[in-house]
């Protein structure tokens, strides 16, 4: 996820935003361990009750270093799409293309009207919790949300899953990919940013600390038993994932992941009558044209600590 270069207008997220959509006045959304979602992944068929097995099997997806092997291909998304449709997306008028910082986004392939309902994504392709626990039967049901969805991500990718294919590598995504220098400007830039940064480094250190002894079943500290795989996908998890009105929760949500922040965005969500999320053009717009949401983030340090860019500042890190 990036981002539009004008100063955000955003909001701040105590009344659960999901980009501009309010959810307290919505059914049916959370998803608080829902054992109605199936899972659209390979099965890990071992036993769950196994601690022994568990522990070993947590140690090999911490550890596992992931070959991401050539840049991903305008052809690798179209199979994200083709992929996705099958699993009951719908999605009309939309590809997945280069923006102009290089990164991906979402744009029109025709001209859209006002009010155009471009994607629509079934529950079952809203990853959360309950459906990691359901792909990887070894995780305990009571794993963290932010634990079960990165070492799901790290599992799609010993499956060469597609999604896991097209999630970016090699750039940033935030403040837990920033080397120390970059860590060290933005501490002298501001306290907010620095006190950002820290609490999303925090969460990646209690992620870690559970796994090691909870999962992992040892007393011992030592960061190098987790790969640079595990930090990579702790990152894709904070940064491409939504709270969908939860205080803790995390949904991973295909496709609609590739959406960039803008604080003037052409494109909404709504919600359907079975949970379905709508995304739906709030104006008319060109073919050609990217369609941008607005993140609804507090302030612009929470963008630089979940997304890894600033609206405000135009050093330090890329500011796309």
């Amino acid at each position: 996820m990036e981002q539009e270069n004008e100063e955000a207008n955003d909001v701040t997220i105590g009344e659960e935003f999901l980009f501009g959509l309010s959810l307290k006045s919505i059914e049916g959304v959370v998803d608080e361990r829902d054992d109605s979602i199936s899972a659209s992944l390979p099965v890990n068929p071992c036993n769950k009750n196994d601690i022994t097995a568990t522990a070993e099997w947590v140690k090999g997806l911490c550890r596992y270093e992931h070959d991401f092997g050539t840049p991903t291909t305008d052809e690798d998304f179209d199979k994200l799409f083709v992929w996705a449709k099958t699993q009951g997306a719908s999605i009309e008028g939309i590809s997945c293309q280069t923006d102009s910082h290089g990164g991906r986004g979402i744009f029109a392939t025709r001209d859209l009207v006002q009010g155009e309902i471009i994607a629509v994504l079934p529950r079952p392709l809203r990853w959360g919790q309950s459906h990691a626990c359901k792909t990887m039967p070894l995780l305990p049901t009571s794993t963290p949300d932010l634990t079960a969805l990165t070492l799901l991500v790290i599992y799609m990718c010993q499956e060469d899953h597609i999604f896991s294919k097209c999630l970016p590598h090699g750039i940033h995504s935030n403040a837990l990919l920033f080397s120390e220098e970059e860590t060290e400007f933005w501490n002298e830039v501001d306290h907010t940013y620095s006190e950002a940064i820290r609490r999303n480094q925090s969460l990646a250190e209690g992620c870690q600390g559970y796994i090691r002894h909870m999962l992992m079943q040892e007393e011992s500290s030592c960061p190098s038993n987790f790969s640079s795989t595990f930090k990579w996908a702790v990152a894709m998890v904070k940064s491409r994932s939504h709270a969908f009105g939860s205080s803790s929760g995390y949904w991973i949500t295909p496709i609609l992941d590739l959406l960039n922040h803008s604080p003037h965005p052409n494109a909404t969500f709504s919600v359907g009558n079975e949970g379905q999320l709508l995304l739906q053009v709030s104006t008319s717009v060109p073919r050609g044209t990217e369609i941008m949401m607005d993140y609804q983030v507090e302030n612009d340090a929470t963008l630089l600590a979940s997304y890894g860019f600033s609206l405000v500042h135009t050093t330090g890190v890329p500011t796309l």
